[in-house]
């Protein structure tokens, strides 16, 4: 295992370590990059941009590598406690990013994401999505074997608590959504086909196709109250 290598794997599992600026880079492709995505990732605490440039390329695109993190941000409204997108040998529409600061990749060889996500911002998420709608109180818990929905639904005048078991899955891989198992109602009574609505409503809970990356995903981990992410296998 090469140095590299080493580092790009303790970084994944200890994302609040700092690591060290590549040696070779753009400081205008970087702020361009920092500029572009800001807006994008819900204008995070932190977005740090590291690039490699590609001398033997002309304009030295494609890029030989380029790293992205960023903290306490969004991807469409879901709070994003913590995040890391890396590809290499990125191919960009450097027209597009320097004068329109919109970032438009042609192409990248490959391509990866790690994406920590909080209960607590589930839970928050979930209660702007419902705003409006006739659920309240909806707060989701991660347990080892089962995540479950629950809150109040009001039905003509009948307000029922509900509870919904189920998993996070990957819908056609830019999606997670939530799967229902079994649904419980209190002694009030009222079709199951509402609640069933009520999570259609909820879902997806990730949308990432507005992201411009060329990155899939692949895996979904609950531990420790918290949601990982990953395109990786």
């Amino acid at each position: 295992m090469n140095n590299l290598l080493a580092a790009v794997l303790i970084f994944s599992f200890f994302p609040g370590w700092i690591i060290s600026e590549p040696h070779s880079k753009s400081a205008a492709i970087q702020r361009n990059i920092r500029e572009a995505l800001h807006s994008l990732l819900g204008a995070p605490q932190t977005l740090r941009v590291f690039v490699w440039e590609n001398s033997d390329q002309p304009h030295n695109n494609p890029l030989d590598r380029v790293m992205i993190i960023v903290r306490n941000g969004s991807i469409n409204d879901l709070p994003i406690y913590w995040g890391k997108f890396e590809f290499q040998d990125l191919a960009l529409d450097m027209d597009k990013l320097v004068n329109a600061k919109t970032l438009v990749p042609l192409n990248a060889r490959k391509a990866s994401l790690n994406v920590q996500i909080r209960e607590r911002d589930v839970n928050r998420f979930l209660q702007l999505k419902t705003a409006s709608s006739n659920v309240r109180n909806a707060i989701v818990q991660f347990e080892p074997d089962r995540i479950s929905i629950s809150g109040y639904c009001k039905w003509w005048f009948i307000d029922s608590r509900f509870e919904v078991d189920g998993t996070f899955t990957i819908s056609k891989k830019r999606f997670i959504e939530f799967s229902s198992r079994s649904i419980r109602l209190s002694e009030l009574k009222m079709p199951k086909f509402i609640v069933r609505r009520v999570m259609d409503r909820l879902n997806p809970i990730l949308d990432i196709s507005a992201l411009p990356f060329p990155v899939l995903l692949n895996t979904i981990r609950v531990s420790h109250d918290n949601l990982y992410l990953s395109s990786l296998p």
